[in-house]
């Protein structure tokens, strides 16, 4: 994630646990869970810190929510 390019240059200042979709998708591809539980916390990491990032009641947290909620 570039944080520049994406015109969010204070992510990794609020951010300090940082995971993407991109990352989640290189650790199964490598195998580097080697359990259910480790992956299933990387998805969750991702929606903290939407939330943490963007506020609870944002747009960006709302499209948030419903992607936790299909998962």
């Amino acid at each position: 994630m570039d944080p520049v390019k994406l015109n969010i240059p204070d992510y990794f200042t609020i951010v300090k646990n940082p995971m993407d979709f991109g990352t989640i998708k290189n650790n199964l591809n490598s195998n580097k869970y080697s359990k259910l539980d480790e992956f299933i916390k990387d998805i969750h990491l991702v929606f903290d810190n939407c939330f943490l990032y963007n506020g609870e009641n944002s747009y960006v947290s709302g499209l948030c929510k419903q992607v936790r909620e299909e998962f």
